[in-house]
């Protein structure tokens, strides 16, 4: 799956409000703004490094003393904006996410292979599960 980049992630943006038409109030005015588009892109960017999710957000525009209107609309552009990457390409932070599960799987693994080859050498009844780093998870 390709990789987006910042560019690619402006325009995405630019769809995504797009998409959302009647929806986008708050930030009507600056849809067609290259600008915007960009940093709205950045700061999804940012949002998602910090393990926020459009719901997360959706509800703390919700929460006393939230800018509603603001942040509400942010949660739409960047749910849309999540629902247009996964048809199309990956995000590069989701790409380091991946990443970083993949190497926590195998992790995992490499740990699961060195305790069953250590209960194997000290319990020589217990069954041979060599070689376990092929077991599923």
């Amino acid at each position: 799956m390709p990789t987006l980049s910042e560019a690619g992630r402006a325009v995405l943006v630019r769809r995504a409000m797009d998409e959302m038409m009647d929806k986008v109030v708050y930030y009507s005015r600056q849809r067609r703004s290259a600008a915007f588009c960009q940093k709205a892109a950045e700061t999804i960017s940012e949002l998602k490094s910090a393990g926020i999710r459009p719901e997360t957000l959706a509800d703390y525009a919700n929460a006393p003393g939230a800018d509603k209107d603001m942040l509400g609309e942010l949660a739409l552009i960047f749910g849309t904006y999540e629902t247009l990457l996964a048809q199309t390409a990956m995000d590069p932070g989701d790409r380091v996410e991946l990443a970083a599960k993949s190497l926590d799987q195998a992790f995992l693994r490499a740990a699961r292979c060195t305790l069953m080859n250590l209960i194997h050498s000290t319990t020589p009844s217990a069954p041979c599960w060599r070689p376990c780093c092929r077991l599923p998870m």
